[in-house]
């Protein structure tokens, strides 16, 4: 949640922190700010509500001149989507101008602490705290050198914060000098010839540099000009920074011909999971070659038992997965919500083997599963989409998925991608195990045909999604069923038709839906069933008569050759026959078409969805 952008260097700043801002927009956009000057130009802080196209309206006329500047775009936690409320914050003596995301736990007793001694406050913000506790201490250290003051009223303020926090600093009486600080809160230096830069992640430098270092937690970088020192913010010791190159092209993104990026991003999934399969197969054509994961063959052979921790779209994949490694592989798979995994102390298995699921790599609720899970000694591996994303760092070893940047705020090419990489370690476990040569290749041909097919799919759904979305444009309420593998794909399109049109949307296993959900059943109720796995499509069509009974409308998703009796729909498109592993993957397509073409009906923004954001670093 929140994004940061900084620049310290020899060009104005103005354009590259409005440029870097649209970059990381999509990790909030309630409201944006920033604050820009320099030796020679007084800084100044202007803000406004909404997107960052609103924030260009407001400045543009305003002739903002510096080349120093930090910039913000806010997720809202504390306080209101008001501009008093948008960020930066600037203490009462006018001297600090911070920009911050996470949370401060501890906010209050701060607040009422710093009220007894005169400070007043302007907003219900906690980051409004942070910058007056450390313009405080500045007041009190004013027997040190202007620049190691500075410094040093950072350090001992974080050190009376309970939180987390990636936050960036201005004093105005060092002018030339910027000061960032990360704990859990993403925080990456950017570093070119013409300047240094400070953002949530590379995104945020939109091509400006290629060279970075990824702050650990408790490390402070103090910029001066065109140097920079990386310390320990808890003893002050200096750090050797590790240095490392970036692909351009991994964390740019252009919308082509699209009208926006959520519709690129879902007839991108193709191309995107031919990318992602490059050099992932064995030369014999018969297992996957997953180098990332730097366990040994005989190790693997020893797990019991696989744990897989994610939130969100993250988790419904994961569930996906259990079901491959568990029907491929024979190894039992638990999948549990990352957010309540710390809190509840399960029991595992001694062989048991962990891994950690999350598009962006910075999802705190799966950040500190990892941790929890690592801290009582346990293997684990991360299966994420960003490199050098914290939870990539922190977790050693896995797999990243090399899908392209994705900036829709929904996820759309990170789920399947997730399913598509889950299913390659299933066939990589399985291999290990009991599956055939035989049975091994032809897994591998499927995977490989898979690009091809989404491709396939998403033509064939594109015109009949799209009329259908024209149809229920006006539907309150939507249910989602579907069996097996199936039940997991019904709760991701329940999500995106949440997330993009904000239509009531539920998910339920097609079998639990005569257990109480089917009193709300009437024909003002939309459900749509998910028939694509042949084994139990006579019990698909059992759920939707029973629907159809109590003039419910359905839409079914069938597969071609099993023909669903006419009385037991309103709508059907069959889908065309693959691999069984690859059922959730193309099912999965008309759903998020739907969800597209619904929100558009209704004058959604499809690419940042109401309330929402993209990466979420906050608990």
């Amino acid at each position: 949640m929140c994004g940061i952008i900084s620049y310290i260097g020899k060009q104005d700043a103005l354009q590259i922190l409005i440029k870097g801002l649209k970059c990381v927009e999509y990790r909030g956009y309630d409201s944006a700010g920033i604050a820009i000057g320099d030796e020679q130009h007084p800084f100044r802080i202007e803000r406004s509500v909404g997107y960052i196209e609103d924030l260009i309206k407001h400045v543009s006329p305003l002739g903002l001149k510096g080349h120093v500047g930090i910039g913000h775009t806010r997720w809202a936690t504390h306080g209101g989507i008001f501009e008093k409320n948008a960020h930066p914050h600037v203490s009462n003596d006018k001297k600090f101008i911070l920009v911050h995301n996470g949370v401060i736990e501890n906010y209050a007793a701060l607040k009422a602490t710093l009220l007894k001694t005169g400070v007043k406050f302007y907003s219900d913000t906690d980051t409004e705290v942070l910058v007056n506790l450390i313009a405080q201490y500045y007041q009190q250290l004013e027997q040190l050198p202007t620049s190691q003051r500075f410094e040093e009223s950072v350090r001992k303020s974080l050190a009376e914060v309970q939180g987390t926090y990636g936050i960036v600093v201005i004093c105005t009486d060092c002018p030339n000098e910027l000061i960032g600080v990360r704990k859990s809160s993403p925080l990456v230096l950017g570093i070119n010839p013409d300047g240094l830069f400070l953002g949530s992640d590379v995104g945020a430098f939109s091509g400006h540099i290629e060279n970075v270092v990824y702050l650990s937690d408790h490390e402070m970088v103090h910029i001066k000009g065109m140097d920079y020192q990386i310390t320990d913010l808890m003893n002050g010791s200096v750090t050797s920074p590790s240095l490392e190159t970036i692909d351009r092209e991994q964390n740019t993104a252009d919308l082509g011909d699209f009208p926006n990026y959520a519709k690129k991003e879902i007839f991108e999934q193709g191309t995107a999971l031919g990318n992602m399969y490059l050099g992932r197969f064995s030369s014999d054509g018969s297992s996957a070659h997953l180098g990332g994961l730097q366990i040994t063959p005989y190790e693997l052979r020893q797990v019991e038992r696989i744990l897989l921790l994610g939130c969100g779209s993250s988790l419904y994949a994961s569930k996906i997965g259990a079901s491959l490694i568990e029907t491929y592989a024979r190894i039992p798979v638990d999948v549990e919500y990352a957010s309540e995994f710390c809190y509840r102390n399960a029991p595992l298995n001694k062989n048991t083997l962990v891994f950690v699921v999350s598009q962006s790599g910075e999802t705190l609720d799966t950040l500190n599963a990892l941790r929890e899970v690592k801290r009582k000694g346990f293997p684990t591996l991360a299966i994420t989409n960003v490199v050098g994303s914290t939870i990539a760092r922190e977790a050693g070893c896995g797999i990243y998925l090399h899908l392209g940047m994705e900036v829709g705020v929904a996820a759309t090419k990170s789920f399947t991608g997730q399913v598509g990489m889950l299913a390659l370690l299933a066939l990589y476990l399985g291999r290990m195990r009991d599956m055939s040569f035989t049975d091994g290749r032809q897994f591998v041909q499927a995977l490989q045909s898979l690009p091809q097919k989404v491709d396939e799919v998403l033509a064939l759904c594109d015109k009949p999604m799209q009329k259908l979305a024209k149809t229920y444009v006006d539907y309150q309420h939507c249910f989602f069923i579907g069996r097996q593998m199936l039940y997991p794909v019904a709760i991701e399109g329940a999500l995106k038709l949440k997330e993009l049109s904000y239509m009531h949307a539920e998910a339920y296993p097609a079998g639990e839906l005569k257990h109480g959900a089917l009193a709300l059943i009437d024909p003002s109720v939309l459900t749509i069933v998910l028939a694509t796995n042949e084994e139990v499509m006579g019990k698909n069509i059992s759920n939707m008569m029973e629907i159809k009974a109590r003039h419910g409308k359905v839409i079914a998703i069938g597969l071609e050759g099993c023909e669903i009796p006419q009385k037991a729909y309103d709508e059907v498109i069959y889908l065309p026959k693959v691999y069984p592993a690859l059922l959730p993957i193309i099912t999965v397509l008309p759903l998020q078409l739907f969800a597209y073409y619904l929100a558009s009906e209704r004058k959604c923004n499809v690419d940042k969805p109401r309330n929402l954001a993209k990466s979420v670093t906050v608990e």
